[in-house]
């Protein structure tokens, strides 16, 4: 069985090798027929920026560590107690298509910082953020399906505050990445002239990054003037991941920990799309 390093090498060859596949979707064009050219293909373009009201479930386990003495530095952080509020989470979406094949390229970005009370009072930062690449083909008028890979990273920071004259600790820091391929289907129904109706999902990991990744979407769009719409919509976004980490022990022994990140981010958006 691959090890997790192997896994996530292998994804980034395959990220690498994605980007000429998207370029060569976005640029080709149909061979003429034998009785005459066929029709141009006409790529539409859109872009959407939009931010989501998220709210955070779930729980990491963690460690960042060995002290001088060899004590494994571990922990484990609850989020529906240390973020109780919702947080601004930032989307972007850039697709084409033809009509009968499309490449996207999505986004997201979230940072959450909090002063909590844990064994004393602890500042906390942290960043998730992913990159994601598609190719998807159409299975009907209003249908695609697509395939592409996934890039994850989480980064967060503990900082215990003392109260003076007590030296303050330096901060805890943990970090995890990885990719996951993807798989999923979408749909885009008019709804008159100016609204649209549209909604998205996709089921990743499988073991290869993430035990199990997964998204859900639905939104409607209203086309206010030539080129540009206001969006909205609920969203739902889902990752469970584990991997073990090895430590020696002062003895000469070792232990095996799992570091976890098992959350679930939902909440509206709401944002801006413009198409051409």
């Amino acid at each position: 069985m691959p090890t997790p390093c192997e896994r996530r090498a292998r994804f980034r060859q395959s990220l690498v090798a994605l980007v000429p596949v998207l370029l060569g979707f976005l640029t080709a064009r149909p061979c003429p027929a034998t009785d005459g050219p066929a029709p141009p293909e006409r790529w539409e373009f859109r872009l959407t920026a939009s931010v989501m009201s998220a709210d955070y479930e779930g729980s990491t386990e963690f460690t960042v560590g060995q002290t001088v003495g060899g004590n494994i530095i571990w922990g484990e952080l609850d989020y529906s107690t240390a973020y109780p509020d919702p947080q601004p989470l930032y989307l972007v979406d850039l697709g084409a298509s033809n009509g009968e094949w499309g490449a996207s390229l999505r986004g997201q970005y979230l940072e959450w910082d909090n002063l909590v009370a844990l064994a004393n009072w602890t500042q906390l930062e942290e960043t998730t953020w992913y990159l994601e690449a598609d190719v998807s083909h159409s299975v009907g008028t209003h249908w695609w399906v697509f395939l592409g890979v996934r890039y994850f990273e989480f980064d967060l920071s503990l900082q215990v505050m003392l109260d003076p004259p007590l030296p303050q600790l330096p901060p805890l820091v943990t970090a995890q990445d990885w990719f996951d391929p993807l798989a999923g289907a979408s749909f885009r129904y008019p709804l008159g002239r100016r609204w649209e109706l549209a909604g998205r999902g996709d089921i990743g990991g499988f073991g290869f990054g993430s035990e199990l990744s997964w998204n859900l979407e639905a939104t409607i769009q209203w086309s206010f003037a030539n080129h540009v719409a206001l969006v909205g919509g609920y969203r739902v976004f889902d990752v469970d991941f584990e991997e073990d980490r090895t430590y020696t022990l002062p003895d000469g022994g070792e232990t095996t920990l799992p570091d976890t990140y098992d959350t679930r981010t939902e909440g509206p958006t709401l944002g801006l799309t413009f198409h051409w």
